[in-house]
C-alpha cells in the first residue's frame, strides 16, 4: 500500500483514514508541504474461530514533519504484520544434522500466556537420536513446568522435568528418532518462558562386554580358552554380539 500527501482545505478536521490487512507501508509527501503530522494506529485485532483472540494494546506511530521550505519529496515506509499469541505454533519439528534449530515458548520474549498446553514433537533422520540444550528458561516455580520425553508421547520415559529459572549445562539425548517437548501453564503468573535449541546426532552405542573362560585339552595339553563376547545394543534394538577369542598354554 503507498499513500501520498493530499493538502486539505482550511477548516477540515478530519484525517483521512486508510487501512490495510498486512504488507509494506510506503508514505509519501509532495513537494513543498513543509507541516505535516502522520498518526498510525493500528486497531486491537480479533481473530475468529474456535475461541476469540484480541490484543488489548494498540499500538499508535506518529511521524512528524517541520520546515520553513521542503525542497524534496519526504518519504518513508515501514513493514508489519499481524501476529497471532497465544497458539503453541508449529507442532511437528524435524531435527537436522549439523544444524541447530531453536524452539522457544509461544509470544517468547515476551511473556507467554496462561493455561497453555503445547506439546511438540522433535523427529530426527533414521539412524539418528535427538540432542536438545536448554538456554534459557523462566517459569513460574512449581507452576508452569517444561518436561522432555524419550519417544513420541509424554508417557514415554521421562528424560527432564523442570519449572522456575535453571541453568542447564548438560545435553538432552533421546535413544531413538523421537524426541518429545511438552510445555504447560496455570491461571496465574507468567514469566518469559523457554529457549531450547536441538539437532540431530549419531545413535550412542551402549557398550556391555561379558567374558567366558573356559579350559580344554588338545594334543595332551592343557590350554585356557578366553572368549569375550562384546555386544553392542542399540536403543530399542536388538543386540549384534561380536566374538573375539584367545588360546594361551597353561604353565605346569
Amino acid at each position: 500500500m503507498t499513500i501520498s500527501a493530499i493538502q486539505k482545505e482550511s477548516g477540515e478536521a478530519q484525517p483521512l483514514g486508510f487501512s490495510s490487512s498486512a504488507g509494506t507501508f510506503s508514505f509519501n509527501s509532495a513537494v513543498g508541504c513543509g507541516f505535516l503530522d502522520c498518526f498510525f494506529q493500528f486497531n486491537p485485532l480479533t481473530q475468529s474461530g474456535t475461541e476469540v483472540i484480541t490484543n488489548d494494546t494498540p499500538m499508535m506511530t506518529w511521524y512528524h514533519l517541520t520546515s520553513d521550505i521542503n525542497r524534496n519529496t519526504a518519504h518513508f515506509e515501514f513493514d508489519y504484520k499481524w501476529k497471532s499469541i497465544c497458539e503453541c505454533g508449529c507442532l511437528e519439528l524435524k531435527a537436522k544434522k549439523g544444524l541447530w534449530k531453536q524452539l522457544t515458548s509461544l509470544d517468547y520474549p515476551d511473556h507467554y500466556c496462561n493455561l497453555m498446553k503445547c506439546k511438540y514433537l522433535i523427529t530426527a533422520p533414521q539412524g539418528c537420536i535427538v540432542d536438545a540444550n536448554i538456554t534459557e528458561l523462566a517459569l513460574e516455580p512449581n507452576e508452569d513446568v517444561l518436561a522432555i520425553f524419550d519417544g513420541t508421547n509424554i508417557t514415554d520415559r521421562r528424560i527432564k522435568i523442570t519449572s522456575g529459572v535453571e541453568i542447564f549445562t548438560d545435553l538432552l539425548r533421546s535413544t531413538a528418532e523421537t524426541m518429545t517437548v511438552y510445555f504447560e501453564t496455570d491461571s496465574s503468573i507468567t514469566n518469559k518462558g523457554f529457549v531450547l535449541y536441538y539437532t540431530a546426532g549419531p545413535f550412542l552405542f551402549i557398550l556391555e562386554r561379558q567374558h567366558f573362560q573356559v579350559q580344554i585339552e588338545r594334543s595332551e595339553e592343557k590350554f585356557n580358552l578366553l572368549q569375550t563376547a562384546v555386544m553392542f545394543r542399540r536403543p530399542k534394538k536388538s543386540l549384534e554380539r561380536h566374538f573375539r577369542s584367545w588360546f594361551y598354554q597353561l604353565v605346569s
